[in-house]
């Protein structure tokens, strides 16, 4: 696993916590070794089953770190 895959899923994890990780179809993906699509990352974007662009923002960031190691300079 690269840099940026291992920071991208730490990210991702803290986010939705360590029980919804564990729970989610990138978890699957990632140890069973198959391709990490962007719908893994980008299916986390509600809050009490309300849309967030802002979750939808930062799951976009995080695909982008996974895929093509993009560092934002600004935090998240």
């Amino acid at each position: 696993m690269s840099q940026n895959e291992f920071d991208a899923l730490v990210s991702f994890t803290y986010n939705v916590g360590g029980d919804r990780f564990r729970a989610s179809s990138l978890r699957a993906d990632v140890v069973e070794g198959n391709n990490v699509g962007e719908h893994d990352f980008t299916d986390y974007h509600f809050v009490s089953g309300q849309f967030s662009q802002g979750l939808e923002d930062r799951r976009y960031r995080e695909w982008s770190l996974y895929t093509d190691g993009e560092y934002e300079r600004t935090p998240w």
